[in-house]
């Protein structure tokens, strides 16, 4: 991993974390990140220890145990059960540590590839606005349209935008966009 490209990913991750609610506000510039990485010190924590990001520099593959080791250690440190924790990786893990996270004990826990943090898709013009529903907003849309989860169109919960705002299966996405006679079209999608 390279200082630049690093250094994208943090940024990446910050504007994430901002988006998803939380409050990282960590707005630094490449110069002062030099220094944190020259310290190896660029793990993210938001100001109310609810969630946790971690890069996973060994270069060696990601293993269950590195997992594992990770996860409670982090969790001891925040003295928190409930912390969310993201895990950057370099590669691509095995099927092993799939099968790992779909476990009760990992249900906080998101790896990401360094690969896919370096650019934020959200900021792409191409990419149309996505809003995460609140509950009490999902159901007003579901009453309106007089319609189940199940018949509303569907989007994966690996979907890169599902896994940038962190919705899981269960959720729903107001999608806004452009359209040259309405101004706006706005859809809805079915996180499955």
């Amino acid at each position: 991993m390279d200082i630049k490209n690093t250094f994208h990913v943090y940024q990446t991750l910050v504007e994430m974390l901002t988006d998803r609610g939380y409050d990282v506000s960590k707005h630094i510039d490449y110069d002062e990140f030099i220094i944190m990485y020259e310290e190896n010190n660029y793990n993210i924590t938001d100001n109310d220890n609810k969630v946790h990001v971690t890069f996973f520099k060994d270069v060696k593959t990601f293993s269950k145990k590195d997992l594992t080791d990770i996860v409670q250690n982090i969790k001891a440190e925040f003295d928190n059960e409930n912390i969310n924790i993201i895990i950057i990786l370099r590669d691509k893990y095995n099927i092993t540590i799939e099968k790992e996270l779909a476990k009760e004990l990992y249900k906080n826990v998101e790896i990401f590839l360094f690969k896919n943090l370096t650019f934020n898709n959200t900021r792409h013009q191409d990419i149309p606005k996505h809003i995460p529903l609140t509950e009490e907003e999902a159901k007003e849309v579901l009453t309106k349209y007089k319609i189940t989860k199940s018949q509303m169109p569907k989007m994966l919960s690996t979907d890169p935008m599902a896994r940038y705002y962190g919705v899981r299966s269960g959720g729903i996405f107001k999608i806004i966009r452009p359209s040259t006679s309405a101004g706006e079209y706005i859809t809805y999608r079915y996180v499955r």
